[in-house]
C-alpha cells in the first residue's frame, strides 16, 4: 500500500510542478539562448542532486555502485536523443503555433506503447490500447478549442491551422514526441535492466544527466550565451524555471524508473489540462464544452488503463504460481 502510496504521490507532484513550469514559460517566453541557459542549468541541478544521493547510498546495504564504462556510456544514447528532442522542439515553434504544436505532440500516447513493444517486449491488452487510443482522442477534442469565448483561439481558427500546416513544421511536430517516446522507453530499458537490479536510480540518473550537461554546454558555449551572462534580475527567472525543470525531470525519472512511460504520458496530459484550467481562471474565460468532454474521456481512460494493467498484472503473478519455471536436475 505504501508503495502505491509513493507512486501516486510521485504522479501528483509531477503533475503539479509541469503545470507550474507551463504557466511559468508561457508568460515568460523563451529565446534559443534563454533556453540553452536554462536546460544548462537544470542539468547541472539535477546531476548535483543525484550526486548528492549516489554519495548517501554508498554504504547502504543491497546496493550496488560500481562505474563500467559500456553501460556508462550506454546512457549517452538516452541523452543525446532528448538533447535532440529539445532542439526540434524549438525549431518546430517557428512553424507552429501553439494549439497545433500540443496535438502533434500528443502522438507520443500512441507511439509510447509501440516502441515499448518493440524494445522492451511489453504487450499491451486490448482494454489498455482502447484507454489509450481515447486518451488521444479525448486530448485531440479538448485541444481543437480549449476555453470558450476566447477571441485569441477559436475553433475554426485553430482547426484551419492544423490542416494547413508548412511541411516542416509537420516534420519537427512529429519528430518531437517521437524522440521524446524513443529516449524514455530507451532510458526505461537501461534502468529495469534485470541485470543491474540492485543499482540505485540516483547513480543511474548521475551518468544520464553526465551526457546532458555536456551536450547542453557545447550547445550553450556555440550560442554565445556564456560570454554574453544575463543581468541578475534575468538569471534568478531563469534559476526558478530551472529549479522547476529539474524537478520535473527528476520525479519523471522515478515516474520511468518505479511505474512506465505510458503512465508519464497521462501525467503530461493532465498537467496540460491542469495548465488550460488555470489560464481560463486567470483571464476570466471559462473551459469549452469539447474541452470538458476531453478531460472527463481522459480521466476514464487513465482509470481503464491502471485498473487493466492491474489485472494483467494479477493474471500473470496467478499463471506463474500456477506453473512455476522447472530447475534443471
Amino acid at each position: 500500500m505504501a508503495s502505491a502510496l509513493a507512486k501516486s504521490a510521485i504522479i501528483l507532484a509531477n503533475t503539479i510542478l509541469v503545470v507550474i513550469y507551463l504557466q511559468l514559460s508561457a508568460r515568460h517566453g523563451k529565446s534559443k539562448s534563454d533556453t540553452a541557459l536554462i536546460v544548462l542549468f537544470a542539468e547541472m541541478m539535477k546531476f548535483l542532486f543525484s550526486a548528492a544521493m549516489t554519495y548517501s547510498m554508498r554504504h547502504r546495504k543491497g546496493v550496488v555502485i560500481k562505474f563500467e564504462v559500456n553501460r556508462f556510456l550506454m546512457w549517452g544514447l538516452p541523452s543525446i536523443i532528448y538533447f535532440v528532442q529539445n532542439n526540434v522542439s524549438n525549431s518546430a515553434f517557428h512553424y507552429l503555433d501553439g494549439p497545433t504544436y500540443a496535438l502533434l505532440g500528443n502522438f507520443r500516447l500512441v507511439i509510447t506503447p509501440l516502441l515499448s513493444l518493440f524494445f522492451l517486449r511489453k504487450w499491451i491488452g486490448a482494454q489498455r490500447w482502447c484507454a489509450i487510443l481515447s486518451a488521444f482522442f479525448g486530448v485531440l477534442m479538448s485541444e481543437l478549442n480549449p476555453c470558450a469565448g476566447s477571441s485569441s483561439s477559436p475553433a475554426s481558427a485553430t482547426e484551419s491551422s492544423f490542416f494547413v500546416v508548412h511541411p516542416l513544421g509537420l516534420l519537427f511536430g512529429l519528430l518531437v514526441p517521437a524522440c521524446s517516446a524513443l529516449a524514455g522507453v530507451i532510458t526505461e530499458k537501461f534502468m529495469k535492466d534485470p541485470a543491474y537490479a540492485q543499482e540505485p536510480i540516483h547513480w543511474q540518473n548521475l551518468q544520464l544527466y553526465t551526457f546532458g550537461i555536456v551536450c547542453n554546454a557545447a550547445l550553450a558555449v556555440g550560442q554565445g550565451v556564456l560570454t554574453n551572462p544575463p543581468s541578475l534580475a534575468a538569471l534568478g527567472e531563469k534559476f526558478t524555471i530551472s529549479f522547476l525543470l529539474a524537478s520535473i525531470g527528476i520525479l519523471t525519472s522515478l515516474t520511468i524508473k518505479y511505474l512506465d512511460n505510458i503512465r508519464k504520458n497521462f501525467t503530461t496530459v493532465f498537467a496540460l489540462f491542469g495548465s488550460t484550467f488555470v489560464t481560463s481562471l486567470a483571464t476570466w474565460t471559462r473551459p469549452s464544452t469539447p474541452f470538458l468532454i476531453g478531460a472527463c474521456v481522459v480521466s476514464v481512460a487513465q482509470i481503464s488503463y491502471t485498473l487493466a494493467q492491474m489485472q494483467e498484472d494479477k493474471d500473470r503473478t496467478l499463471a506463474a504460481q500456477q506453473h512455476p519455471p522447472h530447475s534443471p536436475a
